[in-house]
Parts: structure tokens; C-alpha cells; sequence
């Protein structure tokens, strides 16, 4: 795929990308009240904690995990490697040494977009990494305005020496349109570029990227028609050739 670096540094916000934000939290161990206390016991490979409720006087231990971190009174966010290339992000609450299992998936990697929100993603069959969902964790749910993003590939490239990452939505069957969208929004920032037509195209809103998806397919496969056609004529003229030589023997 060919990408004009030029017309993308007018969407790109270098300053803050989301390829930054891939090992930004839990990857250690973080509680944010005097109610727990947290001990490391082991760290081959992964790490062991043991969790102390000082007010219920109990103890719960988390088993190699990559980190945790408390997100509500008794609620804890896990994340876990759970195959040789899965990871599981876990949501639990502890209650009197009963762990209840409220969240869970099954995660290629996170992203923290803010102290609320998380990227999650998924790698698919030919190895490029897709969108699952926005996580919300003070809903303990996905963020319905983000579903559109559902699918969407990650892009990443260097831009002015820095890493930054793109998302693309594919155009059958192999060309892309390329965006990026707001972390509290959801919505598409005001310019996505189509690899078919090669060029920027202003935008505001999701339905944009889809209508542009559709005039691209028909663009394409119009143009697809057209070779069609243009090879049926060579082969017609070759073929009136070769019987009118055949004719004349």
C-alpha cells in the first residue's frame, strides 16, 4: 500500500499518538486506596501479587499476570497472558474471598485512550490487528458510540521520526480508507484519505467513511468493467487476426 506522507501530515496530531499508550498501564500492580495493600511474591515470567483487604481481612492472590489495577472500591481490571499470542483483560470483585468475574476478553493488545477508555483489539487470520471494541470502565461496557469502529484495521507508520498509528476500513479488494477519530467522541476528525483515489477528503462524520467506502467499491469496480472489457476487445482483434490468416492460406 502507498501512503502520501505529505497529505497525512494534515491529519496526524504528532504530539499525542496512540502508539505511545501500548504499555501504559497494568503492567504493574496499582491500588488507589488505603483498604488494600498488595505484595509482590514472585516475578518469573509473570507476576504473583497477593491483594490484602485490611477491612474484610482477606487475602487474594493473582497468579502470573502481566499487572492489575484497581478500578473501583473492590474492583480490579487483570490482564493476563492467556495463550503463546491471546491475553485476557479480567474485570473482578472481590467480596469476602468470593472473586466474581463481571468483565472478561480476550485481547490481541489494549490501548489507553484515558483514564476511562481502552482500545481493546483482536489479530485476525492474515495477521493484521482489528478493533474489537471501546471499554468503558466506569460502565463496565463497551461504548456504543464507538461501535462503527468495530473491525477497523490498525495502521502503523513513522511519521517525522515518531510512531503514530492510523486505522483504515478496507475497500474490496485491496484498498483502504484511512482516519483517525476522536479518544472521547468517537467520531472521525475531519479528514480521511482514500488509497483508491489518492487523495485527503474532508469528513464529519462515520456515515461519511461508509458513503466514501461505497463510491470507491463503484469506482473500482467500475474500472475493473472497463480492463474487463478492454481485454475482451484485444482478444476479439487477436482472434479476427489469427482466422483471417488461417482463411487465406
Amino acid at each position: 500500500m502507498i501512503i502520501n506522507e505529505e497529505e497525512l501530515d494534515e491529519q496526524l496530531e504528532i504530539e499525542e499518538s496512540l502508539a505511545d499508550t501500548h504499555k501504559s498501564r497494568l503492567f504493574d500492580a496499582l491500588v488507589k486506596s488505603d483498604r488494600w495493600e498488595v505484595e509482590l511474591v514472585d516475578d518469573k515470567n509473570y507476576s504473583t501479587y497477593v491483594l490484602k483487604d485490611t477491612k474484610e481481612h482477606y487475602s487474594y492472590t493473582f497468579s502470573q499476570i502481566i499487572g492489575f489495577e484497581q478500578v473501583a472500591d473492590n474492583e480490579f481490571l487483570v490482564y493476563e497472558r492467556s495463550a503463546w499470542s491471546d491475553f485476557m483483560l479480567y474485570r473482578f470483585r472481590l467480596n469476602k474471598n468470593r472473586p466474581e468475574v463481571i468483565f472478561d476478553e480476550s485481547v490481541d493488545h489494549f490501548y489507553n485512550l484515558s483514564d476511562d477508555y481502552l482500545l481493546l483489539t483482536y489479530r485476525t487470520n492474515n495477521n493484521s490487528e482489528n478493533i474489537k471494541g471501546v471499554y468503558s470502565i466506569s460502565k463496565n461496557d463497551y461504548v456504543p458510540e464507538a461501535k462503527w469502529l468495530r473491525g477497523s484495521k490498525l495502521v502503523e507508520l513513522k511519521i517525522d521520526d515518531k510512531d503514530v498509528i492510523l486505522f483504515s476500513k478496507t475497500v474490496y479488494p485491496d484498498n483502504e480508507v484511512l482516519f483517525d477519530f476522536d479518544n472521547e467522541t468517537f467520531k472521525p476528525k475531519e479528514i480521511c484519505y482514500s488509497t483508491s483515489q489518492k487523495r485527503s477528503i474532508n469528513i464529519s462524520t462515520c456515515d461519511d467513511i461508509e458513503r466514501i467506502i461505497k463510491e470507491d467499491e463503484a469506482y473500482l469496480w467500475d474500472k475493473k468493467k472497463q480492463e474487463w472489457k478492454l481485454k475482451m476487445k484485444e482478444q476479439e482483434d487477436a482472434a479476427r487476426k489469427i482466422l483471417k490468416k488461417e482463411l487465406f492460406k
